[in-house]
């Protein structure tokens, strides 16, 4: 295993790895098998895939302390970077005018919860273009992170320790944007965020879907920040294993971290890597296929998940 650094690329020792994992960090499944694509050599690393959730992660993970060291130290950001052009960009995708009545339906102020997010600039900027539409108004954004950002911008922060004890069914749209991919029990953090997010309420997730050029380029695999990887099959088929109820609004390409005018190259790159799935999913909705794309090569992914509203809920409501 590599990791980024201003020095070069280092591999990890011994101890700075967990043993060797039998179950599916995702769905808890034994039915895991080789990808054939190795992190690093000594000490071993590969990569496994889930047959039943079709998840790919490392057989052996970084260790907590290793982990808890390396994202506390300057080569690590634990400040959201993201600029507020590029979060609104973003958000204006999360939040359709259709996304957005619907949010503004619940009887009580919205809630908004940005996992992973630092400084919550995505979460806040969603909760902006949600007002802009003059639905209602926000009472609540929270951000969930490990450390408290370095320039706070007025979301509530909530220690990523907490993640666990958050109140059920609190938040109207719940964001996982370029985080999932980070935590060691991705299944859990999953149910969750599922647990926190309100009925009839939305979940948001962006992931990296680069896997297969791992064989070719192993450094955008970008280790140890990304532990697992998320395609179009297994975002169709979590919700089953994990038990949730609802559906999806959207599995699609995520739009280009960079905009045309301020990195050309970069633009052009990510459009014309994320092209053939684009094609791809237009064609499958206009022929009414409901299985999943196949292409993974998009380099982001992008999920929005409704969760159903219970029977008791609606007679509650009506």
């Amino acid at each position: 295993m590599t990791i980024r650094s201003r020095y070069g690329f280092k591999q990890l020792s011994p101890d700075q790895l967990d043993e060797r994992t039998a179950n599916c960090i995702f769905c808890g499944s034994t039915r895991l098998f080789e990808t054939g694509i190795t992190a690093q050599q000594s000490p071993r690393v590969k990569y496994l895939e889930c047959q039943d959730c079709c998840a790919r992660f490392l057989d052996r993970q970084p260790t907590e302390i290793f982990l808890d060291q390396y994202y506390a130290t300057d080569e690590y950001s634990r400040t959201l970077t993201t600029s507020p052009a590029k979060a609104k960009r973003f958000a204006q995708r999360i939040i359709s005018s259709e996304v957005g009545r619907d949010l503004q339906a619940s009887p009580s102020a919205i809630r908004i919860l940005d996992f992973g997010g630092g400084n919550g600039r995505l979460g806040l900027t969603a909760a902006e273009v949600i007002s802009q539409n003059d639905y209602g108004f926000t009472e609540e954004v929270s951000v969930v992170d490990i450390y408290r950002p370095t320039e706070e911008l007025g979301a509530q922060f909530i220690p990523a320790s907490q993640l666990f004890e958050l109140q059920a069914e609190r938040y109207n749209l719940v964001i996982a944007s370029a985080s999932l991919e980070h935590v060691k029990d991705p299944g859990s953090v999953l149910q969750a965020l599922y647990g926190a997010c309100s009925e009839g309420g939305y979940l948001y997730f962006r992931v990296p879907s680069v896997f297969p050029l791992g064989k070719f380029f192993q450094q955008i695999l970008l280790y140890p920040e990304h532990l697992s990887h998320m395609n179009p099959r297994f975002w169709k088929l979590i919700p089953r294993h994990l038990g949730w109820s609802g559906q999806f609004v959207y599995s699609r390409p995520a739009a280009p971290d960079d905009h045309l005018k301020d990195n050309p190259m970069r633009y052009l790159i990510a459009s014309a890597l994320k092209l053939p799935a684009r094609i791809e999913v237009s064609l499958r909705r206009l022929i009414r296929l409901s299985s999943p794309p196949r292409y993974e090569c998009a380099g982001g992914w992008e999920v929005l998940f409704k969760k159903m509203v219970s029977a008791d809920h609606q007679l509650a409501r009506d």
